[in-house]
């Protein structure tokens, strides 16, 4: 079974769904993500949404009309030594007036209450008999999402969900304006897929919430090598927002002649920014310049300008990485403050204190 109807009440209804509903689509292109500085509409959603891995959809419907979206992607994920049934919020989104504004409900009682049953029927594992994608339901579950540092909003409807901020992240821009090709940099082949994904998993063995969902995604992980030895290498998405601001009401008025200068113009186009990302990262000590060097070949090969990488604060590819010199000269104003890891335990499990001790993988198909 794909769907079910886990609350009604005369024309009022919520839906738990493996498929996308109705008007979902169109609700993702109409949301604006942020509600200070960088603002941005992910027009990829319409595509990004049905890529995801186990998605469960909550959706909130007045009849036919679709009122607000909370969807789920399972994963099967390491917290510790221990596997949890990790559960990320990718999408949540509210029609206008359902919203949160700047740190509170700007919304009437009726509104509120109907937002509230929504987020009521999240408050435990998603699977159930009718619905589920086989999941070992003796592990664990948590809840958790990425929330960007501008983001008032969105910090605010986390806490209506009683989460807890276990870790910080921050998203960096690389940019190139003529970015040059490389001969060292290549896609991995087929059998090279079982030598590199432990290399990552090496990477990665002290941080929390890993998961291998959309690693090799698309055939799309390149590697610096060179005389058979592999120096480094990344997993690459592609990404297309619409960007609707990019500054405070105060900074705004600054920004947009800025924007106009030619200049600018022919790299960034704020109704059809498209840039790539990068995620499950690796590289072989002594040689963290190659990661630069293969940043820069991906956008010459994707034609590209800009790139984004997220790490949590405390990882350590995050300070190799951050350098506003080798990041190129967009990262020095298009910057985003830390963003918030939340997390919920579910069904009365306890986050373990290792979560607030140890960086968290972040994946940038998640979190763009």
């Amino acid at each position: 079974m794909k769907s079910e109807e886990i609350y009604s009440q005369k024309s009022l209804s919520i839906q738990k769904s493996k498929l996308p509903a109705v008007g979902l689509e169109q609700l993702l292109l109409s949301t604006t993500w942020g509600s200070k500085g960088f603002r941005y509409t992910q027009l990829h959603s319409v595509e990004r949404i049905h890529q995801l891995h186990h998605p469960y959809h909550f959706t909130l419907q007045w009849g036919n009309r679709l009122l607000g979206n909370i969807t789920l992607d399972h994963r099967k994920s390491k917290v510790g030594t221990n596997e949890v049934n990790a559960h990320y919020i990718r999408y949540f989104a509210f029609r206008g007036g359902m919203q949160a504004v700047e740190g509170k409900l700007n919304i009437n009682p009726r509104q509120n209450e109907l937002r509230k049953r929504l987020l009521n029927a999240m408050q435990n594992a998603p699977q159930s008999e009718q619905v589920n994608y086989n999941e070992n339901t003796s592990l664990p579950g948590i809840t958790y999402g990425f929330i960007d540092g501008n983001n008032a909003r969105s910090l605010n409807q986390g806490n209506q969900f009683q989460f807890e901020s276990i870790r910080q992240f921050k998203p960096l821009v690389f940019f190139r304006g003529k970015p040059k090709a490389y001969p060292d940099i290549r896609s991995i082949t087929p059998n090279e897929k079982p030598l590199v994904k432990g290399l990552i998993k090496d990477h990665y063995k002290d941080h929390q919430l890993t998961h291998w969902n959309y690693l090799f995604y698309n055939n799309s992980y390149f590697v610096v090598a060179h005389k058979g030895v592999i120096y480094a290498g990344c997993q690459v998405h592609q990404n297309k927002w619409k960007v609707n601001g990019l500054g405070s009401k105060r900074t705004e008025p600054l920004i947009k002649p800025i924007l106009k200068n030619k200049f600018v113009k022919q790299y960034f186009n704020p109704n059809d920014f498209r840039f790539l990302s990068f995620d499950h990262l690796f590289v072989k000590p002594g040689y963290e310049d190659a990661l630069f060097m293969l940043f820069e070949g991906l956008l010459h090969r994707y034609n590209q300008h800009f790139g984004m990488i997220a790490l949590d604060t405390d990882e350590p590819m995050y300070h190799v990485l951050q350098q506003p010199k080798k990041l190129g000269l967009a990262g020095r104003f298009l910057t985003f403050k830390p963003g918030h890891v939340m997390a919920k335990g579910l069904d009365g499990y306890t986050l373990p204190s290792i979560l607030n001790e140890k960086p968290v993988f972040i994946s940038a198909f998640d979190i763009t």
